[in-house]
C-alpha cells in the first residue's frame, strides 16, 4: 500500500514538473531569446560536471534511511546520520557555489559564442546562477532523505509547490517588472532559497523523536564509505556521459544553435520525469526486500515495477520519436523551433527510452549494495563514447552526441542487463526481456508506425492537438495491454469501490 501511494505521489509531482517545464521553456524563450536561454543551459551543464562534489551522498541517505527505518531502535543513529552528512553536504554547497562565482568569467570570456548578449551580461548572469547553485545544492540530500523515510508524499508536495513557485513566479516578473535574464535569475535565488528551507523544516519534522541532540559521528562515514565511494565514482562517469555532449557542442555551437540543442534536450528529457518518481518509490522497498532475503517476493515486485517502466515511458517514448515536430508546433505554434530541434528531439528519446528500461535492474543492483558493476560498464562506456561524440559530432554534427547516446544505451541493455541476472536473478532474465520490455515495445512501436503513415499533417492546431492525444492513448492501451503482469496487479473492482496495484 506504500509502495503504491509513493508511486502515485511520485508520478503526480513529477508530471507536474514535465508539465511546467514543458509549458514555461517556450515563454522563457519568448521573453529572453534563445541565447539567453542557451546560457541557462551552458550553466546547467557545469552544475551538473560539480555535482561530482554530492560524492554520492544523497543516493546513501536514501539508502540508509530505508534499511533503518525497517529496524527497531535506530532513532538515534537515523538522526545522527543526517545531521552527519548534513555538515559535508553543507560545505560542498558553499564550496561550489565559490567555485562556480570563480570561474564564471572565464567561461564567459573564452568558451561560449554570444551573438547579441554581451559578455558583461553574461558575467552578471553566472554570477547570480552561482548563488542559485549553491542554495539548490543541499535540496538532494533531504530529498533523498525523505525517500529513504517513504514520506514520498510530502516530497512531491514540496517539489511541487517549489516548481510552481519558481515558474509561475519567473513567468510573472518576466511579464510585469522586468523581461531580463538578470530579474529571470533573481527570483530563481528567492525561490531558491524558500525551497531549501522548506524541505530542512520537512526532513526534520519526518525524523524520529529521541532524548537528545542530533550530532556528528565518524563512525557512521566508516560504515558507509563504500557504498558513498561507489556512488560517487559512478555519479562522476554518469556524469561525463550525460553532459559530455552539451560541453562539445557549446563549444562547436555558436550560442543560438547551442539554444535549440538545450531546448531538444528538455523536451527529450521529460520522459526521465516519469521514471524518476518509479526509481525513488521501488529503491526503499527493493532495498528491504534483498535486505530481508525475500526473493520470490523480491522477484515478483522486480517485473511488475519493470512493465510499469515500460507502460509509463513506451508511449511517451514514441510519441517524441516519430511525431516531434508535430508536438513542438502543436506546443508552441513555432515552425521554426520544431524544424530545428525535431531530429536531435526523436533520437535523444530512442536513447531516452533505453535508458529508461535500465532504472528498475540498476535500482536492483543498489539494493544489494552492488556498484561495481555499473561502475565498470561506465568506464568502459566513457573510453568509448568520449571518442565516439568527438568523431559523430564532426561527422554529423548537432545529432552526433544523440546517435552516441543510442549506442551506449543499446549496449547497456545487452552487457549489463545479462551480467546483472546472472548474479542476483539468473531465473528473471528471459521475463524481463520478452514480457517486461519486449512486447510492449513491440505493440507500442506497431502502433506508433501504423498512426505515423496514416497521420493527417496539414491540419489546425486544434486538431492536430486531438490526433497526438488519439494516438498516445493508442499506444498506452496497446502498452498496458501488453504487460501482463502489471494487468494481474490491477485490480478494478465494481464502481470503482479501489484500486489495487502491485498486490
Amino acid at each position: 500500500m506504500a509502495v503504491k501511494k509513493n508511486i502515485a505521489a511520485n508520478v503526480a509531482g513529477s508530471a507536474w514538473s514535465a508539465i511546467a517545464g514543458l509549458i514555461f521553456a517556450p515563454i522563457y524563450i519568448h521573453y529572453l531569446g534563445v541565447e539567453a536561454y542557451g546560457v541557462i543551459g551552458v550553466f546547467i551543464s557545469l552544475q551538473a560536471v560539480l555535482s561530482i562534489l554530492d560524492m554520492g551522498l544523497a543516493t546513501t541517505l536514501n539508502r540508509e534511511m530505508a534499511r533503518l527505518s525497517a529496524k527497531e531502535g535506530t532513532a538515534e543513529q537515523i538522526k545522527d546520520t543526517l545531521r552527519t552528512l548534513e555538515w559535508l553536504y553543507w560545505g560542498a554547497a558553499l564550496g561550489v557555489g565559490l567555485l562556480l562565482v570563480a570561474v564564471s568569467p572565464l567561461i564567459a570570456n573564452y568558451w561560449i559564442r554570444p551573438d547579441k548578449l554581451s559578455n558583461a551580461e553574461i558575467k552578471h548572469a553566472f554570477l547570480f546562477l552561482s548563488v542559485v547553485t549553491a542554495l539548490r545544492w543541499p535540496c538532494g540530500l533531504y530529498a533523498g532523505g525523505l525517500n529513504g523515510l517513504q514520506r514520498q508524499i510530502t516530497l512531491n508536495v514540496l517539489n511541487a509547490t517549489a516548481i510552481t513557485v519558481q515558474s509561475v513566479g519567473a513567468i510573472l516578473v518576466l511579464w510585469l517588472v522586468s523581461p531580463t535574464l538578470e530579474a529571470y535569475l533573481a527570483w530563481q535565488i528567492i525561490a531558491a532559497f524558500l525551497n531549501v528551507a522548506m524541505l530542512v523544516i520537512f526532513t526534520r519534522r519526518a525524523l524520529p523523536r529521541i532524548s537528545r541532540t542530533a550530532r556528528f559521528d565518524r563512525s557512521i562515514l566508516g560504515q558507509i564509505w563504500r557504498f558513498a565511494a561507489g556512488m560517487s565514482g559512478l555519479s562522476i562517469l554518469v556524469l561525463i556521459l550525460t553532459q559530455l555532449d552539451k560541453i562539445v557542442l557549446s563549444k562547436l555551437l555558436d550560442l543560438k544553435m547551442f539554444g535549440y540543442y538545450v531546448f531538444a534536450v528538455a523536451v527529450a528529457s521529460s520522459l526521465n520525469r516519469l521514471i524518476a518518481p518509479l526509481f525513488s518509490a521501488i529503491f526503499p522497498k527493493l532495498t528491504q526486500l534483498a535486505g530481508e532475503d525475500r526473493i520470490g517476493e523480491l522477484s515478483r515486485f522486480y517485473h511488475q515495477a519493470s512493465q510499469l517502466t515500460s507502460f509509463l515511458v513506451i508511449p511517451a517514448s514514441l510519441m517524441l520519436t516519430f511525431f516531434p515536430k508535430e508536438i513542438v508546433f502543436a506546443w508552441t505554434g513555432n515552425h521554426a523551433l520544431g524544424n530545428e530541434t525535431y531530429r536531435v528531439i526523436s533520437l535523444l528519446s530512442i536513447g531516452t527510452m533505453l535508458n529508461a528500461f535500465m532504472s528498475v535492474p540498476y535500482s536492483l543492483q543498489l539494493a544489494y549494495g552492488w556498484t561495481n558493476l555499473a561502475f565498470r560498464m561506465n568506464v568502459l562506456a566513457v573510453i568509448l563514447l568520449v571518442p565516439l561524440i568527438l568523431i559523430l559530432t564532426n561527422r554529423y554534427g548537432i545529432v552526433g552526441p544523440p546517435i552516441a547516446w543510442i549506442l551506449l544505451n543499446t549496449g547497456y541493455m545487452v552487457i549489463n542487463i545479462n551480467v546483472m541476472h546472472r548474479r542476483l536473478i539468473p531465473a528473471e532474465k528471459r521475463e524481463w526481456y520478452l514480457r517486461d520490455i519486449g512486447f510492449p515495445l513491440i505493440v507500442g512501436l506497431t502502433t506508433a508506425g501504423v498512426s505515423r503513415v496514416l497521420f493527417a499533417v496539414e491540419v489546425s492546431r486544434a486538431l492536430l492537438w486531438t490526433n497526438l492525444i488519439a494516438v498516445g492513448i493508442a499506444i498506452s492501451i496497446g502498452s498496458f495491454l501488453a504487460c501482463s503482469r502489471l494487468r494481474a496487479g490491477i485490480k478494478l473492482r465494481p464502481f470503482v469501490s479501489g484500486v489495487r496495484i502491485f498486490k
